[in-house]
């Protein structure tokens, strides 16, 4: 990956600087390169990562850190993984932090999320994480404003949402053509069920 992106940066300069601890190697996503079929189980999965985990092993040595994030997956909690770990353990340590999932009630507090129960609104169905955030992020006015109509919630969201796309990414498509277009996929994918699809289904579909 160096010498593919850098031109004036040495491989060689790079692991040296790894392995005295000078760059931290973050690895973001490790499950999602690991083929979907050899998931099903942990020695499988295991088998599979391993050629990667020993390429990572091989720079841990003298101050070398690196940090691995995935998702919860049998790999890190199998028998096999736990096995590696012992035959390496002289060369470096292991340290596992686990995330767990959070209540809606961190997202919110238990004020908020007593209040919208008080309004009627069945709490389990707004809880996804950026809609959540967007309740978080209210000052007290405007959320006592949305609470007087609870059911202008969610297209209130959705509409900032597109709004914000619409800037971010220099869309050319109004707020609520954006929601049409949404809209037409989401029943496209209902009517024929599936959840994915080739990049040029999706554009004839739009088109």
């Amino acid at each position: 990956e160096i010498n593919r992106c850098f031109n004036n940066l040495k491989l060689e300069l790079a692991i040296n600087e790894i392995k005295s601890g000078n760059i931290c190697v973050i690895i973001d996503g490790f499950d999602e390169l690991i083929h979907k079929e050899s998931q099903k189980t942990s020695k499988k999965m295991f088998e599979n990562a391993e050629s990667m985990l020993e390429t990572i092993s091989e720079l841990l040595t003298d101050k070398a850190k690196v940090i691995i994030t995935t998702r919860r997956t049998a790999i890190f909690d199998g028998e096999e993984f736990q096995d590696w770990i012992d035959e390496k353990q002289e060369q470096f340590s292991v340290k596992r932090y686990r995330i767990m999932e959070p209540l809606i009630s961190d997202w919110i507090g238990t004020k908020r999320e007593s209040e919208l129960i008080e309004c009627g609104i069945d709490i389990r169905k707004l809880s996804n994480p950026v809609l959540l955030s967007y309740l978080r992020a209210m000052d007290d006015a405007t959320f006592s404003e949305h609470l007087r109509t609870p059911e202008s919630i969610v297209p209130k969201y959705i509409q900032r949402m597109l709004s914000r796309e619409k800037t971010r990414q220099t869309i050319e498509i109004e707020p609520d053509d954006q929601n049409k277009i949404l809209t037409s996929i989401a029943c496209d994918m209902l009517l024929n069920d599936y959840t994915k699809e080739d990049k040029d289904y999706i554009s004839a579909l739009i088109s």
